[in-house]
């Protein structure tokens, strides 16, 4: 039995809940943004929705201990899991099938259909895509939301397993169905809500659906009739999640969000009750295989299993007039719901600073722990511990003057300033932390804005003539990640040219022998000296064509250069969203991969084309 999460760190991870020591036993690096949406498909296939907006379809492999292969039973899924850094387990590429690029922006959640094969997805962008699985495209390039839907970005999506139906959700409130069979117009609408819904669940026959808005209510619809049959106002705050233990007629809810509350909705006797809290919000819920047990994830990086026990006997809302009440009260917490496992991750990284040297970087993580870190390198070189047991999430301050006087702001600015120097170098890439790492994005033309003497950099010099060395920053850090490209394409060039010279130097030796071969008859003086002096500009002229062929005409390597991590994660970025992102680590890329014309201008040739949109480089580490 496994369980597949997505989180915030832009990773799947694959977690073994039989071995439960070892934890997360695969690590897949697919996507370059928050993952929104885990979905598990027929065939052994996974189906991902990201911030980056692309959706992408994958598949696991799972290998026994005997290194054979065999497909995996459905898991448990798990999306939108924490802030979660990195966790043991081995980081693979996933069997990547398809990727799609065709939201424009965020892609909040994706839904399937096991009877029909189809998925359709839905974004920030007010964009439904529908996706045939079977012949592995999109259906459509986006389903027509309609002219009173216009600006409104969707949040939700449900799909039946077996019926025809699947349901949007929308930032006004309103809940539209379709029918896949005919998109050219939705088939009802469902109003009511009064803001934005950010849940659905469908039953596996299409015929009920329950949503979960920012409103505090849940409310169960009737597709047949086309109407809402119960509204409950069981939760303090916005509704982010839900699932359930009956899946064939929706008769208990589990539901979740803001608050941290998880609430459970029996529609049978309109009774709810909160069976276990937490402090943080709750961004995702999964029902175990047994229907015993729970999954939640939360905005810390790990995932916790609880159990369910018997429903208690307090009635929040008895009848849809009822749950008009302005909120519920506290209610009896079920005893019996426990923590049974946890899966544990690592704090993300919240915060970061460039020093003045533009090359060390000090973060903070979730515990308020400081590190510091070596762009050159790509990797950790000292922790400063802060010992005060409050998570970063608790403090609730807007301003910065204001998250100073909290504890792990002023250690960071303490330390901030105790390892800064007093030097001025420009800035030629910038960092963020929006992936709970710390990522670099080296933009052209900016990264060659920095120039600074060899003895800066590098303090032991292979030769003191070098003192007056002056090194480009941003050039000598792209050589140092792309090294390995250089070097097999470099190898392969001068084979080529090699090649390329054997072949001239045996067309000359062909061309020499038919030259020198004897003719009939002997001609005039004249005609003597015109035939020698045609052979003279004949050798001269291949003369020049092998030197030309032996000469690459190379950027030289740089004398000097860092000596980068090759687990270090790299990502090469369309900036229009148009291709899909290259993801590979240091150490993998290769001679076949591709890279953008001015970054191959950069590591190998003399002359430079400027690019009209150039692509990103960025790398995590």
């Amino acid at each position: 039995t496994r369980l597949y999460s997505g989180g915030r760190d832009s990773c799947v991870r694959r977690w073994n809940l039989v071995d439960r020591v070892d934890g997360c036993e695969r690590t897949f690096w697919e996507h370059t943004d928050w993952v929104n949406e885990v979905v598990w498909c027929r065939g052994n296939l996974l189906l991902t929705a990201s911030n980056d907006r692309t959706v992408k379809l994958f598949r696991d492999v799972a290998e026994t201990d005997d290194g054979d292969t065999h497909e995996e039973q459905p898991p448990c899924e798990d999306s939108e899991q924490s802030f979660s850094d990195s966790v043991s387990g081995v980081s693979q590429p996933a069997l990547e099938l398809l990727s799609f690029s065709v939201h424009t922006d965020y892609v909040k959640g994706v839904a399937y259909s096991s009877n029909r094969n189809e998925a359709v997805s839905v974004g920030l962008d007010g964009r439904a895509v529908l996706y045939d699985l079977n012949c592995g495209r999109n259906v459509c390039e986006a389903i027509d939301m309609g002219e009173d839907s216009k600006g409104a970005s969707l949040y939700a999506v449900a799909m039946a397993k077996k019926g025809n139906l699947f349901s949007t959700a929308s930032s006004t409130g309103v809940i539209r169905c379709w029918d896949p069979r005919c998109l050219s117009r939705h088939a009802f609408s469902l109003k009511g809500h009064t803001t934005i819904v950010k849940s659905l669940l469908s039953d596996d026959f299409g015929t009920l659906l329950v949503s979960g808005s920012s409103d505090c209510h849940i409310r169960a619809w009737d597709l047949r009739q086309q109407s809402c049959m119960q509204r409950l106002r069981c939760h303090r705050d916005s509704v982010w999640t839900m699932t359930t233990s009956t899946p064939r007629d929706l008769r208990v809810v589990f539901s979740a969000g803001r608050s941290g509350h998880v609430v459970r909705t029996d529609f049978r006797n309109l009774q709810s009750e909160e069976i276990w809290k937490v402090e943080e919000p709750i961004l995702s819920l999964a029902m175990d295989k047994s229907h015993r047990a729970l999954w939640v994830a939360t905005t810390q990086p790990h995932i916790r299993q609880i159990t369910l026990g018997p429903p208690a006997s307090v009635e929040l809302s008895t009848s849809a007039a009822a749950s008009d009440s302005s909120a519920v009260d506290s209610g009896a917490v079920s005893r019996a719901s426990r923590v049974i496992c946890t899966l544990e991750g690592k704090p993300g990284l919240i915060r970061a600073e460039l020093l003045n040297n533009r090359r060390q970087i000090l973060a903070q993580d979730q515990l308020g722990e400081l590190t510091l870190w070596d762009v050159t390198s790509g990797s950790c070189i000292d922790t400063f511990p802060v010992h005060t047991g409050e998570p970063y999430h608790k403090q609730q301050s807007t301003t910065f003057e204001q998250r100073c006087t909290e504890t792990h702001d002023l250690a960071f600015v303490e330390r901030l300033q105790i390892l800064n120097e007093e030097v001025s170098l420009p800035n030629f890439f910038t960092i963020d932390t929006k992936i709970s790492s710390i990522t670099v994005n080296l933009n052209y033309p900016r990264c060659f804005a920095c120039k600074v003497y060899v003895c800066e950099v590098f303090p032991l010099l292979k030769d003191p003539a070098d003192l007056t060395l002056i090194v480009n920053y941003g050039r000598l850090l792209l050589f140092s990640i792309f090294r390995r490209w250089r070097t097999q394409v470099v190898a392969y060039l001068e084979e080529q040219q090699a090649l390329r010279a054997v072949a001239l130097q045996h067309e000359e030796e062909v061309k020499d022998d038919d030259d020198h071969s004897p003719t009939e008859g002997e001609g005039s003086e004249g005609e003597t000296s015109t035939a020698a002096l045609s052979n003279k500009q004949s050798t001269s002229s291949r003369i020049a064509t092998r030197e030309q062929a032996t000469d690459l005409d190379l950027w030289p390597a740089p004398k000097y250069s860092f000596e980068m991590n090759e687990n270090v994660l790299v990502i090469i970025s369309d900036p229009n969203h148009v291709a899909p992102a290259v993801v590979k680590r240091v150490g993998e890329w290769s001679l076949n991969d591709p890279l953008p014309g001015w970054l191959k201008d950069t590591l190998l040739s003399r002359s430079f084309t400027p690019p009209i949109q150039p692509h990103k480089i960025s790398f995590s580490m």
